[in-house]
């Protein structure tokens, strides 16, 4: 046995809507275990807000540091990204991932899945052409990925870039870490221009 709402298509080709009776309020479909199927062929048309759908690359986060941070030679530090307020730009935090305090993202519960990640530093450290820099990802407190920079000459800052896609589940975490390879220890610049750390989570992969 079936059951079906049917709504008459009026001849003048007026509303046919499914409302509450008084205008207001809110109207569901199904309860909890309950599956409902749209057919192949039929269009939806959302002209308002949705939510719940997972149709938004969220969580997402981009952050900054407040005051420029002193990297030492030959030991990898964690970027101490503390800020969503940037000189130049703002950033974001949507869903509360990203955690200022300890400079690291976390996947939210029931956000599990693959996430791109990309980070920005401008150092000041370039005397010779033989000294680097390499940008270590960790994954739950252990080395994930590295990119390694050299220089291409001396005396300037120098900006490193790197990019990955992490697969989390719920609860893990992520982190930068610089270390860089000259005569001493080097700063971080904190122009917002140029330093950040942002991620969020993709859709469908």
């Amino acid at each position: 046995m079936t059951s079906k709402i049917k709504v008459n298509i009026l001849a003048d080709g007026g509303d046919n809507s499914i409302i509450t009776s008084d205008g207001a309020g809110a109207v569901t479909f199904g309860t909890s275990g309950d599956s409902i199927t749209i057919p192949s062929g039929v269009t939806i048309t959302n002209n308002g807000t949705q939510t719940g759908f997972g149709g938004e690359n969220t969580p997402a986060f981009k952050v900054y540091l407040t005051s420029a941070q002193s990297i030492p030679r030959s030991s990898f530090t964690k970027v101490q990204f503390n800020t969503t307020s940037g000189n130049n730009n703002t950033g974001w935090n949507v869903e509360s991932g990203f955690d200022t305090t300890n400079y690291r993202f976390t996947c939210p519960s029931g956000k599990s899945g693959k996430y791109y990640f990309s980070v920005s530093l401008l150092i000041e450290y370039a005397n010779v052409l033989t000294e680097y820099g390499i940008i270590r990802w960790y994954k739950n407190g252990s080395a994930y990925a590295n990119f390694r920079q050299g220089m291409n000459s001396g005396g300037l800052e120098y900006s490193f870039t790197s990019n990955t896609i992490i697969d989390l589940s719920d609860s893990d975490y992520v982190e930068v870490y610089i270390s860089q390879e000259s005569s001493d220890s080097e700063n971080i610049d904190a122009n917002s221009r140029f330093t950040w750390f942002e991620g969020f989570k993709l859709i469908g992969a």
